[in-house]
């Protein structure tokens, strides 16, 4: 056998000049977490002080309050929403059911609505439950008012 000298291996990659690749990567990482979290926050404000206005079965309701002897002569003319205290949606292939109270106002006076909201899967909205507290806690069904869903459920 012969003593050959050994060739030497791969050259380790030079030291980076920096030294905070990491520390880069792990800012940017907490970076994309705090701009989603503010993002949706701020998306959530909007909805609850502005983008509930929108909502197409809070719309309905409106509607109905509007036309509604009962709710007129509570409330007066030009009934709209001013804000909402609570607000769920749950959501299958049969459609979408949404419950919400929401403080309402008219000319008159503002009072609050519960209400009970079905949407099946063609757009069609039927309100199952609605019902107006007055200024004075009194409490006014305006169920029968209001555009009935089918007893099966099923719009």
């Amino acid at each position: 056998m012969t003593d050959a000298p050994a060739t030497p291996g791969p050259l380790p990659p030079p030291p980076r000049s920096g030294g905070h690749g990491c520390l880069w990567g792990c800012l940017i990482a907490v970076l994309i977490v705090v701009a989603a979290a503010v993002a949706g926050f701020s998306y959530l404000g909007w909805f609850w002080t502005q983008g509930f206005k929108h909502d197409v079965a809070l719309q309905a309701v409106v509607d109905v309050l509007n036309v509604d002897h009962t709710a007129r002569a509570v409330l007066g003319d030009g009934i709209r929403v001013t804000s909402v205290s609570s607000f769920s949606i749950e959501s299958n292939l049969s459609g979408k059911h949404e419950n919400f109270i929401a403080t309402v106002a008219g000319s008159k006076a503002s009072g609050q609505i519960t209400a009970e909201v079905h949407s099946g899967p063609t757009g069609k909205t039927a309100i199952g439950a609605l019902v107006l507290t007055g200024p004075d806690g009194h409490r006014y069904d305006l169920s029968e008012s209001a555009p009935q869903a089918p007893p099966n459920n099923s719009i």
